[in-house]
C-alpha cells in the first residue's frame, strides 16, 4: 500500500500555511528568526511544511528534523483530541534511527585535536 501523496502546490494547503504564518505566536516567530536563512548550523529549514494530513511548524528536510510549537489551540478540547490522534499515529510509525554519536571529548572537528 503506497503512502498518499500531498502536492505542495495544493491551493488549500498553501492558503492554510499562509494563514498559519500570519497567526504565529511570538515564540514561534522568534524560533523562525533563529533558524531561517540557514542560520542554524548552515541547515535550511522550511516553515509550515505538509507531511501527510499534518502541517509541521518547522522542518529541516536534510536532517529529517521537525520542530513543533504548541500554542493555545492545543489546550482546547478539540486540540487535545487532535494531538492524541496524531500521537497515536506516530506510535504506529517506524521507530526513527538513533541519533549520531557525539564526538569524543577533547577532540575537535573531523577528529582533529
Amino acid at each position: 500500500m503506497s503512502k498518499p501523496r500531498i502536492s505542495r502546490r495544493d491551493p488549500e494547503r498553501t492558503d492554510f500555511a499562509r494563514s498559519q504564518r500570519k497567526q504565529a505566536n511570538e515564540f514561534s516567530h522568534d524560533v523562525w528568526q533563529m533558524i531561517r536563512a540557514s542560520r542554524m548550523l548552515g541547515e535550511k529549514f522550511r516553515r509550515e511544511y505538509p507531511v501527510g494530513p499534518y502541517t509541521l511548524d518547522f522542518v529541516c528536510v536534510d536532517l529529517r528534523l521537525n520542530i513543533e510549537i504548541d500554542g493555545d489551540d492545543h489546550l482546547a478540547e478539540d486540540g487535545k483530541s487532535h494531538d492524541l490522534l496524531r500521537d497515536v499515529l506516530k506510535l504506529r510509525a517506524e521507530t526513527p534511527s538513533p541519533p549520531a554519536p557525539l564526538p569524543e571529548a577533547g577532540r575537535g572537528e573531523r577528529g582533529q585535536n
